[in-house]
């Protein structure tokens, strides 16, 4: 008997524990549902509540902008106000920015207090001004291209740099990589590198024209015999160098200029009367 009584009573015990373990994954579920629906709620309250909104251009702040000014960057975001700060396309907008030849990179971030939006500019340096089929621009030292137009303005001649490309394409950019940082640390001044004809790359130094033949072929060879043509200006007048040609880097020669012809002043002589 007794143990009938107390088999009925655990078996209540267990009943109770069942529905006090129902009633509370209920209220669990119920809390859960109203801390998602909160977040929900507040979330959807912060994207459309006014203070999270760019009303205007001074709320794009740009840094890192030194030859390329902060309203450019800004007029080729092409923003249009009032805008959700949570609603920038932040991702297509780097992109957009990073397709740019003028910028190497690019970061875009949303700050709350207050609300603003920062794009962190890193410009491409300009190592070379380049010139090729009428078209102006820069080089950097990775061979990207910058049209001029995309500084907006005429750079000041401090920071223009000092030396020119010609004929230079998209295609030598692989060898350009090789060929600036040689030319960068050279001990001869050079000011120009002539790319229009690819079979003998020219560049303009301080001893004249050099004549390098092939872009391709032996070129740290070629400017290690360019440095040892330094001792030609002991040896003859600057002026007087028509071109030196280093295409065969074992066996490099020299182009005079002609002598000028001798002034031969005629004399005639007069009688006395």
């Amino acid at each position: 008997m007794s143990d009938q009584i107390l088999s009925s009573l655990s078996l209540e015990q267990k009943r109770q524990n069942l529905r006090h373990q129902r009633r509370s994954k209920v209220w669990q579920a119920l809390g859960r549902f109203l801390v998602v629906s909160g977040l929900a709620t507040g979330l959807a309250w912060g994207m459309t509540s006014p203070y999270w909104t760019i009303t205007k251009a001074g709320q794009v702040e740009i840094e890192g902008t030194e030859l390329m000014s902060p309203e450019s960057i800004r007029a080729w975001l092409k923003l249009s106000y009032p805008l959700s700060l949570w609603e920038l396309p932040t991702h297509q907008l780097r992109e957009k920015l990073a397709a740019i030849p003028a910028i190497a990179d690019v970061k875009i971030e949303r700050q709350l207090l207050p609300p603003k939006v920062i794009v962190s500019i890193q410009e491409r340096k300009p190592v070379a001004r380049w010139r090729s089929h009428q078209q102006q621009g820069f080089l950097d030292a990775s061979g990207t291209i910058i049209p001029k137009n995309y500084y907006g303005r005429t750079l000041p001649k401090t920071q223009l740099p000092s030396l020119e490309v010609l004929g230079y394409d998209r295609q030598y950019q692989q060898q350009w990589q090789k060929i600036y940082p040689l030319v960068d640390n050279l001990s001869i001044k050079v000011t120009a590198i002539d790319w229009r004809n690819p079979s003998n790359l020219v560049l303009k130094t301080e001893l004249g024209q050099v004549y390098l033949g092939f872009y391709k072929d032996r070129l740290p060879e070629k400017l290690t015999a360019l440095v040892q043509s330094r001792q030609l200006s002991s040896k003859i007048p600057l002026a007087r160098i028509l071109y030196i040609d280093l295409s065969n880097p074992d066996a490099p020669t020299v182009q005079l200029k002609p002598q000028p012809a001798p002034i031969v002043a005629k004399v005639t002589a007069t009688g006395r009367d």
